[in-house]
């Protein structure tokens, strides 16, 4: 058997309470090594350490009901447990009628540790910090559905941890790469969590989500560039020609960084005002003795790659209160387009001057898409 669709349909045909047979002993063989290889293949885990992909059908000291097969990342899992963190788990139902794909939370996890002053059990606090967790990992409405019976005593286990599922029939299963492609989905609300996660501890992180007071990554990693920002020596004035763009400024993950020294530049150019209202004035940081302003890539350093010059120049860098810097992240179209018309008319000759050439079209279109 080469297709997921035959492995998956032969254990659903062929698992039982025994596993004696030498059909049972094909069906062990599928659920402990072959399908769990064939997931890695597909996803090329092959050899990342950091990934783990293994099935059990018990059999210590009974066979189980529902057996699975699960995709288990180290760094969120705590090793190879599955007992807190989220994961993709294939869920062999009792009937053996179906077999789900499911995104699962352990639940272990929240009944021995998490505070649950607010909770009458274990269940509502597991319900609700799923709820939170689909909004923030932006669960595919065609992956909504949760299971709502897979038999068995223990599958309610299973069940207060479904995030979301995909449900394959008996004998309806789909091909290699439509199941690729799930498996893609369902990996990609992973690194979304991990993204989520990964600046807290599990505690804290989940006593955040309850509290909907979780930052998103963005939003950290660039509360840490101000702050690098704050303590930056301002880099020299230049002569405003081109400047060739660094490929240094790459991280591990092939994104463009800033230099907080040339943004320090634009903020002191600015004389640490509002440059969308110069009215806004917030507080005096107690770094830099001047009013607190934050510095903003008008076109993104995301999209530097489409650019031959450096974008992580003065004259790209505007600076902005607080409240506008959410705003032109976060606002409404129509705001944010109001805002980009004005910010690109006051920077367009410096831009030029750079060898940035753009329109505002194209600038709205970076913030758009």
């Amino acid at each position: 058997m080469k297709n997921i669709g035959d492995m998956l349909d032969y254990v659903l045909e062929h698992y039982d309470l025994s596993l004696k047979t030498d059909e049972g002993t094909k069906v062990k063989l599928l659920l402990t090594e072959l399908i769990p290889q064939k997931i890695a293949s597909m996803l090329s885990l092959e050899n990342n350490l950091n990934y783990k992909v293994y099935g059990s059908f018990g059999g210590r000291p009974k066979i189980a009901i529902i057996p699975w097969v699960v995709i288990i990342d180290k760094t969120l899992c705590d090793g190879e447990s599955a007992q807190k963190g989220i994961y993709p788990v294939l869920l062999f139902n009792e009937d053996r009628s179906e077999v789900y794909l499911s995104l699962n939370l352990g639940t272990t996890f929240f009944k021995d540790h998490v505070k649950r002053e607010k909770f009458k059990n274990p269940r509502d606090l597991i319900n609700t910090t799923k709820i939170a967790l689909k909004k923030l990992i932006e669960i595919d409405s065609k992956d909504l559905n949760e299971i709502n019976n897979l038999g068995g005593k223990k599958d309610r286990y299973y069940l207060e941890g479904n995030i979301a599922s995909i449900s394959y029939k008996k004998n309806q299963m789909p091909s290699d790469e439509a199941f690729k492609q799930d498996l893609i989905r369902m990996m990609d609300y992973v690194r979304k969590y991990k993204k989520l996660k990964e600046y807290h501890v599990f505690e804290v992180f989940i006593n955040k989500v309850l509290n909907n007071t979780i930052n998103l990554p963005s939003d950290v990693q660039d509360a840490l560039y101000q702050e690098k920002v704050d303590i930056s020596v301002p880099e020299d004035q230049d002569d405003d020609l081109p400047v060739k763009k660094n490929e240094k400024m790459k991280t591990k993950s092939n994104r463009y960084i800033g230099n907080p020294k040339i943004t320090k530049r634009a903020l002191v150019n600015a004389d640490y005002l509002c440059e969308y209202d110069a009215s806004h004035l917030t507080f005096v940081n107690d770094t830099t003795g001047k009013n607190y302003v934050e510095g903003h890539h008008l076109i993104p350093l995301s999209i530097q790659d489409e650019f031959n010059y450096s974008l992580d120049v003065p004259q790209n860098i505007v600076s902005l209160c607080p409240n506008c810097h959410r705003k032109i992240h976060k606002a409404s179209k129509s705001q944010k387009k109001a805002m980009i018309e004005k910010l690109y008319r006051s920077r367009e000759k410096g831009l030029i001057k750079r060898g940035i050439v753009t329109t505002q079209e194209q600038i709205e279109r970076f913030y758009f898409n």
